[in-house]
């Protein structure tokens, strides 16, 4: 079902519609005001569920198309209380054994202070699910996390789950093994 969301959506939205229909006849309104206020209601929801899915899919396409994509990093070894709890959003850019994040507000993606580049020394191919608590500051569904060790530090890495397959793949291609 992940891979059919529209779809789900769709029918959540036709059993609401049909939902609210019976009940508003059962509490004795006419069928023209009950269907009247129960495609008024749906029609919102309907609207706060597509808009800001059509949203996130044109910034998605939008960062592909220039090689970039949305992702959070966190530092996991920074002193508690600081930065080792908080994962920060920004525009991920890879290429081969580097990447470049720079930090981004908003759904609008408004660049946030200076890009940095990462010199990435090992990419732990092992994706892991967030729970709940941990996943506070990501607005991203289906949100997966890596660890990801630089030259400098390890920072932890989530985006969503094709996405960090992507740029797995881009920062450490899988290897050949050597034939002798």
């Amino acid at each position: 079902m992940k891979k059919h969301r529209v779809v789900v959506a769709c029918l959540c939205v036709l059993v609401v519609f049909l939902l609210q229909l019976s009940l508003l006849t059962v509490w004795h309104r006419t069928l023209g005001q009950a269907a009247l206020h129960s495609a008024v209601w749906t029609g919102f929801m309907a609207l706060w569920w597509f808009v800001p899915e059509g949203m996130r899919r044109r910034k998605e396409r939008k960062l592909a198309a220039e090689g970039q994509f949305l992702a959070y990093i966190r530092y996991p070894q920074a002193r508690p209380g600081s930065l080792e709890s908080i994962w920060d959003q920004g525009i991920l850019t890879p290429g081969l054994g580097s990447f470049q994040f720079q930090p981004a507000l908003y759904d609008t993606l408004e660049p946030s202070g200076g890009a940095r580049t990462f010199t990435v020394v090992e990419v732990s191919r092992e994706l892991r699910e967030l729970k709940r608590r941990d996943s506070a500051h990501i607005r991203v569904r289906d949100c997966l996390a890596t660890t990801v060790t630089t030259d400098l530090e390890v920072i932890d890495l989530a985006a969503g789950a094709a996405t960090l397959q992507k740029i797995i793949d881009q920062l450490a291609p899988p290897q050949q093994p050597v034939a002798f």
